[in-house]
């Protein structure tokens, strides 16, 4: 069987974001650029899609059990009022047995924002899901760390994988009237 995270490898950096956006108050908000490892960035689906981080931890394959993360993440600095969207593809595989995991989370600071997380089975979401209004305000008007984190755990010598697409990531400020295209 191929390796699940073949095609994303932990020493692949995710590449810069390389555009800026105008928010709602007319000024640009410079674009973040992402790092990390096991994620990628890649163009969209077609021409004029928005691109896509993909991510992609694996655990219990190659003799190996433990734990596996990968991360990436990005500096931003939230208005007085911030809200996160995105939108984001899952797949969880974590069947061996009831104590192998696989996890997707958005953190902030190091703090858990957003999950899917699977313990025992396998969880997938076949469409694009939208993710909006996921509130910030713990973390208003300062600088803060975005990361996006896929996480494998096995105790047994089968593979257990997270992977995770995400596009369209914006941080709102209502407050503010602005509003940053983080992707």
């Amino acid at each position: 069987m191929e390796p699940a995270c073949e095609a994303v490898a932990p020493e692949t950096p995710a590449a810069p974001v390389p555009a800026a956006d105008e928010n709602a108050a007319g000024s640009v908000n410079p674009a973040p650029l992402w790092e990390g490892d096991g994620w990628r960035l890649d163009a969209g689906e077609s021409e004029g899609a928005p691109a896509v981080l993909h991510g992609c931890a694996s655990a219990g394959d190659n003799g190996e059990v433990g734990r596996t993360v990968r991360s990436v993440d990005c500096r931003v600095m939230l208005g007085d009022n911030p809200t996160l969207s995105y939108v984001r593809k899952v797949q969880l595989q974590a069947d061996p047995n009831m104590f192998t995991t696989a996890t997707f989370s958005v953190l902030v600071d190091g703090e858990p924002v957003d999950e899917a997380s699977a313990a025992g089975m396998d969880y997938a979401e076949a469409d694009w899901t939208e993710r909006s209004g996921i509130d910030l305000s713990r973390f208003a008007g300062r600088e803060v760390t975005l990361t996006f984190q896929v996480m494998a755990h096995a105790n047994v010598f089968q593979e257990v994988f997270a992977k995770a697409w995400v596009r369209e990531i914006v941080i709102s400020d209502a407050d503010a009237a602005a509003s940053a295209a983080v992707m």
